[in-house]
């Protein structure tokens, strides 16, 4: 029997963006920083799999403001 499994892995990391959220793509600015997607996306594209990622949630570390949540 063949089968067909779905994983999922989540990882918080920071990065420091301006204060100014107004004048910048908060998302792209995010993404940007991430350390290690680039990393996943080539070893699951080298091993044949289908992947898709996204950002959850997009929090300010000193006032616990949620700033972006999917």
């Amino acid at each position: 029997m063949k089968v067909s499994i779905c994983a999922q892995v989540t990882y918080v990391y920071e990065c420091e963006i301006p204060d100014e959220t107004d004048s910048i793509d908060l998302l792209l600015e995010c993404d940007i920083a991430d350390p290690v997607y680039g990393k996943l996306c080539k070893l699951l594209s080298e091993n044949h799999l289908n992947f898709d990622g996204e950002i959850i949630s997009i929090q300010d570390d000193e006032t616990g403001e949620i700033l972006y949540a999917n």
